[in-house]
């Protein structure tokens, strides 16, 4: 089985390391001063690029069932969201996620549908983005200067995405500058 760790991040509270390990469906912390290592079963399967909020909450995507998910680190609990999703029995990959510095919204890639999320942490809402190309594959995503949420789109192979090459997108939504 392939149950390495696959995604990082520092806490920001206490300087734990934490990581995904993606086909053991498991989250785990790495204590910065005994370097012990404490492993947590996710609810959700696939957890992969996680990221922490301000609060020293942890959001994970759940890449094999569709979702978010948010580890109180504190308390040790999750709390689970899946994605909307296009019609019935349809499913999205969720890579990769970003928390915005400014709004705390979480930002979700999703590989099946050609679509970005936004979750409002706030009220628990999604808002959708429909992305510029199809077969758009989102790697990782970066908070730009401007006010742009970016991401590479790469495929493999990149003529598999409509133009028939890997491309670079921003995303500008109302209110994020």
């Amino acid at each position: 089985a392939f149950d390495v760790p696959y995604g990082i991040d520092v806490n920001p509270l206490d300087g734990s390391i934490w990581y995904a390990k993606l086909y053991a469906h498991k989250i785990g912390r790495i204590d910065p001063r005994t370097f012990e290592i404490t492993e947590f079963d996710t609810p959700l399967k696939g957890p992969r690029r996680l990221r922490f909020d301000a609060q020293g909450n942890l959001w994970v995507p759940a890449f094999d069932d569709s979702g978010v998910m948010k580890f109180d680190t504190r308390s040790k609990t999750f709390e689970t969201y899946k994605l909307p999703l296009l019609a019935h029995n349809e499913y999205e990959v969720p890579y990769a996620l970003n928390i915005h510095p400014k709004t705390g919204d979480v930002w979700v890639t999703s590989n099946m549908s050609d679509r970005m999320f936004r979750f409002n942490p706030r009220d628990k809402s999604f808002a959708t983005y429909p992305m510029p190309t199809r077969v758009t594959w989102l790697r990782d995503l970066v908070f730009a200067k401007d006010g742009g949420i970016c991401s590479s789109s790469s495929n493999l192979p990149a003529y598999g995405i409509e133009g028939g090459l890997a491309s670079f997108i921003c995303l500008y939504p109302d209110g994020q500058n």
